[in-house]
């Protein structure tokens, strides 16, 4: 037997001993957990640690040889999950489910009994039937479970992969901010969390500079799970148990897609042998270097090489490094692109120059190698976790199309204003009908390839709504036409799409695509509409090319207030206000705005805009206020960490300022729980519009807020010729500027002396200003030449509101 192949079975029944031992003490505390619920009465902790224990139990017992296990743990722990995504205020838990809770956890502890009854002799454990001649590239695994944890990471570590595994996604943050790994495998359930953890995603792609893909592991395998997902920017979706041939491919095709592995550097030095030296050290330390000597020629070469870290020299003939600095901070496409000054001149003024023209860092010649690599490595990671926050916040996708964040957001928008007539929105999903085929003969890199084509051809199609879903399936959003009106305009995009075959490798590829036409209905969840599209699609790409299929959304129940707020089936929602400042990041606690949506008997988000009308209509907003108020402050006082610290921003519409119950509500909230440290702080936000219409009640919100050390927001700043007085009377904590105002402000150059001045204001007073609304990475480009480094994105997910450990939270 190969060596090799003796050394991985040996590996992987230890393991599997390790797991049947460990068995007996699992059972054993999810019998114990069960009893202090049953007996003691509901606990989120408790409840949380059962989860826990079945969630693990769910996705390692069919790896190891328990399908039975793995079923009867799964039902457990979607039950379980059921009841602790529930807000508690409004939790009601039956006798009926606490029945069938019991009955699952017996079933559960007695398929763990059969298990060790008749477990497999270690003869019979299947292993890798085949040695995988790896590539020796880094793979990163994070999983809580220990045993499936080093069950994979034997299995890629035989196939030839390097392997480094964590535990939880917060002990492998340092890892990351020194290696970069060509994949990484994270497992979205952790300890403390009561859903999935969708928001590391980001988290972890900023470390990694967004070059490295993330494969999702979980135990969850419906499609919501799978869409979050998706949105959150996973590039792969593994469902427990694993298969090992399925977890090989997927590491094979997710590590060749890496087209290049190391940072790229520009060198700009009018010394031919010293931009030679720079680049050959930087070269010998993993990164791709290349060298120009002269000012003139860099700008045409920062286009072609489109570096992440230029290295650049101050004094030079003809233009000096402070004067191509400017331009570049200038020139949106190179405005974020980290600069690290190495020079000889020690004068202070001239470095003053260099920073204040928006250098990184400044290295004084002579300079030692060491120190040089580590402070290029480290402003290369800077300034992609900075790019990777512009594709975030700004609604335009880095390759063509709109971000996925705020493709979905239009999706809940078209939902909302559907209504039920014959001229509806429609969403459109496309996919070529040759890429499988591509996949299969080129590989990765020819499915990349082709990718690039076809979205070239998507932007020659001038759609406003588009945005790529998957490596194959692209997603268009129509505006209001009747069906057949969606019907021609669909036709027409295939025939364009399909104006001339694709070139991979010198072959020709046919361009003809697929499509499915989703005739949108008001009051569906986006999560089933996407489904429905999705298995549409799927019968049109069974047809014959350019096939297309259109489908209905199902009927929806209208949203029923009946004269009371729906708190049962009311959901909290984050939208993040984010800064590109890293060293301001550093400074800063997550800033948050507290949303609603509106869960479906299935618990999937309902879009909020038509609840909020009918909320309007029946007189409940300001209770709606209140109950979102309340919420906010639970989460502040009791479901974070003491020492956690976490900026919330509620909402307060127009009909709660003219309530003295919204500002009762706050005072009583403060006075009962305060806020447990200085950097826990609850801010409302109202409009300059209120604050002109509602004046007094403004001024006495504002004048509360300063006194239970609470803070205030203005939206729509700059939309009034009032707005510097408004600012001077109330002093908010933040500044959502007017939509006009951002419009006009993200345009580089020179601009208005009254716009200016409304900046002006808002520094002199210390006010935080937010932009929000941003189309793409010259828009940010501008706003943030204009000194503006706080902005709202698109991105929208449900909160945390387990107690977590400090130590172990990671934000987006």
């Amino acid at each position: 037997m190969d060596p090799r192949k003796a050394l991985l079975e040996a590996r992987i029944r230890s393991v599997k001993a390790g797991f049947v031992a460990a068995l007996p003490e699992k059972g054993a505390a999810i019998a114990g957990h069960w009893r202090t619920l049953r007996h003691n009465g509901w606990d989120d902790q408790e409840g949380l640690e059962l989860q826990r224990l079945a969630h693990n139990l769910a996705g390692s017992g069919g790896t190891f040889g328990f399908p039975e296990v793995s079923r009867t743990a799964r039902e457990l722990d979607i039950s379980l999950g059921k009841i602790l995504r529930a807000e508690s205020s409004t939790r009601n838990i039956r006798p009926e489910t606490i029945l069938k809770l019991e009955e699952q956890v017996d079933s559960l502890l007695l398929v763990i009994k059969d298990a060790l009854v008749n477990q497999d002799s270690p003869a019979d454990t299947p292993v890798l039937t085949q040695i995988v001649a790896g590539p020796g590239k880094s793979v990163v695994v994070i999983d809580d479970d220990p045993f499936l944890r080093e069950r994979m990471s034997a299995l890629l570590e035989a196939a030839g992969y390097q392997v480094t595994a964590f535990e939880t996604p917060a002990k492998a943050i340092p890892y990351f901010q020194e290696h970069q790994p060509a994949m990484v495998l994270l497992d979205l359930m952790f300890p403390g969390r009561r859903g999935p953890a969708f928001e590391v995603i980001a988290h972890l792609r900023g470390e990694t500079g967004q070059r490295t893909p993330v494969a999702v592991i979980s135990g969850h395998a419906d499609f919501r799970s799978r869409m979050e997902a998706t949105r959150a920017g996973a590039d792969a979706y593994l469902a427990k148990p694993l298969e090992e041939s399925r977890l090989l491919e997927v590491a094979a095709q997710l590590t060749d897609r890496r087209l290049d592995d190391g940072w790229r550097c520009l060198v700009i030095d009018d010394d031919e042998a010293m931009a030679r030296q720079v680049a050959a050290w930087l070269c010998h330390a993993g990164l791709t270097a290349e060298w120009v000597t002269s000012p003139a020629d860099s700008w045409l070469k920062v286009r072609e090489f489109h570096p992440d870290v230029i290295v650049m020299d101050v004094n030079m003939p003809e233009y000096n490094g402070i004067e191509l600095a400017t331009m570049l901070r200038q020139d949106a496409e190179t405005t974020f692109i980290p600069i690290v000054f190495l020079t000889s001149d020690t004068d202070t003024r001239v470095r003053r120059q260099a920073m204040a023209v928006g250098a990184d860092d400044y290295l004084l010649k002579p300079v030692d190698r060491l120190p040089l690599v580590q402070a290029v490595l480290a402003q290369a990671r800077l300034g992609k976790r900075v790019q990777g926050r512009v594709s975030r916040l700004s609604r335009q996708a880095g390759g063509g199309g709109l971000s996925r964040h705020f493709f979905f957001n239009r999706l809940e928008w078209a939902l909302d204003e559907a209504g039920e007539g014959m001229v509806r929105p429609a969403l459109v999903l496309l996919a070529l009908v040759e890429a499988p085929k591509v996949l299969e003969t080129h590989g990765v890199l020819g499915m990349a390839a082709l990718q690039q084509l076809w979205q070239e051809r998507l932007e020659g199609l001038e759609e406003d709504v588009w945005t790529l879903l998957g490596e194959n399936i692209v997603g268009l959003l129509l505006p209001r036409d009747t069906p057949s009106g969606h019907r021609m305009r669909v036709s027409a995009i295939l025939s364009r799409l399909a104006v001339a075959p694709y070139s991979i490798n010198g072959q020709e590829i046919a361009s003809s695509a697929c499509a499915a036409i989703l005739n949108l209905r008001q009051g569906k969840a986006p999560a089933a509409v996407l489904l429905q599209a999705e298995q549409a699609l799927g019968l049109a790409l069974d047809g014959e090319p350019g096939t297309v299929i259109e489908a209905y959304v199902g009927d929806a129940g209208p949203i029923e207030t009946s004269g009371t707020l729906p708190t049962d089936r009311l959901r909290v929602v984050y939208q993040a206000i984010a800064t590109l400042d890293e060293e301001g990041e550093g400074n800063c606690d997550p800033v948050k705005s507290v949303l609603v949506r509106l869960a479906d008997a299935d618990g999937q988000l309902l879009p909020a805009g038509s609840l909020l009308a009918d909320l309007e209509k029946s007189g409940l907003l300001p209770e709606l206020d209140a109950w979102l108020l309340r919420q906010a402050h639970r989460i502040l006082t009791s479901q974070i960490d003491a020492a956690q610290g976490l900026t919330l921003v509620v909402s307060a519409s127009p009909q709660s300022l003219g309530s003295a119950v919204y500002l009762e509500t706050l005072r009583a909230l403060i006075a009962m729980s305060p806020m447990r440290n200085p950097r826990q702080r609850l801010v409302v936000a109202i409009s300059e519009a209120s604050a002109i219409t509602h004046r007094s009640q403004v001024e006495r919100l504002a004048a509360l807020l300063q006194e239970l050390g609470l803070g205030l927001m203005v939206n729509g700043y700059g939309g009034s010729i009032n707005a510097a007085a408004i600012l001077e009377q109330l002093r908010p904590l933040y500044a959502r500027l007017d939509e006009g105002l951002g419009r006009r402000l993200e345009k580089t150059g020179e601009y208005l002396a009254d716009d200016r001045a409304l900046l002006e204001t808002a520094e002199a007073l210390g006010v935080t200003v937010v932009a929000g609304g941003i189309e793409r990475a010259a828009s940010l480009s501008g706003l943030w030449a204009k000194g503006i480094r706080w902005f709202q994105g698109y991105y929208i997910h449900e909160p945390e509101s387990a107690p977590v450990s400090v130590a172990e939270t990671v934000t987006a």
